[in-house]
């Protein structure tokens, strides 16, 4: 998280040389724990990652705090060119897909595998069929 947090502040400020640096971020990250955290995506608060490998954050999305992300989650662009907003204390198990400008309520669950491109509600448990 630490090397997302810096990122961002840097992609913010757009200090002169700082494009060099990010790149050097990305790849040490991408190296340690093949994933990718976009610079230009929103995490408000402290977010879990228990098994930080693969995991896909797109550029777009916001995750607000309490957040669990298991390994290889993917939140991306869905064909309306949106990304999704995930809620407080919401826990997204392995190989789960968010796409679309969607969101995710608050304490919800999105089960392992899941295929997601609709809003889930409040509290809800999503998985696939």
């Amino acid at each position: 998280m630490l090397n997302y947090r810096l990122g961002n502040y840097l992609m913010k400020k757009k200090f002169p040389g700082s494009g060099f640096f990010i790149m050097y971020l990305r790849k040490k990250q991408f190296e340690k724990y093949a994933c990718y955290f976009s610079y230009r995506a929103e995490i408000k608060g402290v977010i879990r990652l228990p098994h930080p490998i693969g995991i896909i954050i797109g550029d777009g999305s916001i995750l607000y705090h309490g957040v669990t992300l298991y390994q290889n989650c993917t939140l991306g662009q869905g064909k309306d060119g949106g990304y999704p907003t995930v809620f407080q204390d919401v826990i997204i198990y392995p190989h789960s897909i968010i796409i679309g400008k969607i969101e995710i309520g608050e304490k919800a669950i999105i089960g392992a595998g899941s295929f997601v491109n609709k809003s889930v509600s409040e509290g809800a448990i999503f998985k696939s069929k």
